[in-house]
């Protein structure tokens, strides 16, 4: 009971009093964890935009530096770190850092991107509040309230997200036909994915439609299920 538990509210109590702060790494941790650092110290009180101070203007102006960095002004140096979310929220890394007017770093290339809704429709009954998706390399990694994101990975914010729409019979392609071909009549041949009537369709939301004949047949009726906006047949 007489342990001591670990305080970070000094900058925001320091702040309080009008004393000029600059947050540095706590102990083991490196340069790269600065914002780390803010982060904890908004947590313990500090106003979020005093802490990115502490971190860019506040140690320029005690370096004695703060006519060329710190902020961004006229003048200045271009140096400035562009990210992939709020700087403060957790979840959020840094896709590139230009040192006067330069790139020195980008984040790794990668397909990965997180959506990030208010309303996440998952399409079994469940909607969660908020709700974010993980995508990488074209498939689902991970659904959740709160999924990981890598390094680099693009974020996309909306209102609401769902599954995308499966058309079962819209006759997408053949709706002034009413010849029906055999059975074993590969229907992939009549098809050019991502056309423009396609996309023009995967506007509206739909993802997926099925190619079939209006005709009856007393012999059956070939049908395809395809994505028409993709490039893979």
């Amino acid at each position: 009971e007489d342990a001591a538990w670990p305080r970070y509210d000094a900058a925001a109590a320091l702040a309080a009093k009008g004393v000029p702060i600059a947050i540095q790494p706590a102990a083991g941790l490196r340069p790269r964890d600065l914002l780390f650092a803010a982060a904890v110290a908004t947590r313990e009180g500090l106003d979020p935009e005093a802490a990115l101070a502490a971190i860019t203007l506040g140690p320029a102006r005690a370096l004695g530096v703060d006519d060329r960095v710190g902020s961004l002004a006229p003048g200045k140096d271009a140096d400035f770190v562009v990210l992939s979310g709020p700087p403060l929220r957790s979840g959020s890394s840094v896709l590139a850092t230009w040192i006067s007017g330069k790139t020195a770093g980008k984040a790794s290339a990668t397909w990965s991107v997180v959506i990030e809704v208010d309303e996440l429709h998952v399409g079994d009954g469940r909607v969660l509040r908020p709700g974010q998706v993980a995508l990488d390399g074209g498939r689902i990694v991970e659904v959740g309230e709160r999924v990981t994101r890598p390094p680099g990975a693009v974020v996309m914010r909306g209102r609401a997200a769902m599954p995308g729409i499966v058309d079962a019979l819209g006759h997408l392609g053949l709706e002034g036909s009413s010849k029906v071909p055999g059975t074993e009549f590969r229907l992939a041949r009549l098809i050019e994915p991502g056309d423009r009537t396609d996309r023009r369709v995967a506007k509206a939301g739909v993802n997926t439609v099925v190619l079939a004949p209006r005709g009856p047949s007393s012999s059956g009726t070939p049908m395809m299920a395809y994505k028409q906006a993709d490039n893979d047949r």
